[in-house]
């Protein structure tokens, strides 16, 4: 495995559980900062997947949506499992950031 990639899953599981901590607090602007570092934890997760296959080789991966992000995951023959739940989770951040509705600890 690539030194990147051990350093970008690293990063990914610090945020996943700084995640876990805000949500965990069941306020709405804490749950809603968790929200954010949770989908940013993924999006790295996806993005180190992809650079450990050396799909950073040939595409441009930085300007990908996380829908293409999923998309090159499964052109790479890589399983999303519950890709429909991580594109809501995405549409839930995107309405939480940068419009700042708040979500709700629960959703």
């Amino acid at each position: 495995m690539k030194a990147s990639t051990i350093h970008s899953l690293i990063t990914a599981r610090t945020l996943h559980d700084e995640a876990r901590r805000l949500i965990a607090a069941g306020d709405r602007h804490m749950s809603s900062a968790g929200l954010i570092l949770l989908q940013d934890a993924l999006e790295i997760v996806f993005l180190a997947m992809l650079i450990e296959r050396d799909v950073d080789e040939q595409k441009t991966l930085e300007s990908k949506s996380f829908d293409e992000l999923i998309g090159e995951l499964k052109k790479c023959g890589v399983a999303v499992p519950k890709s429909g739940t991580l594109q809501a989770l995405n549409r839930q951040r995107v309405l939480s950031f940068p419009s700042l509705q708040l979500a709700e600890p629960l959703s």
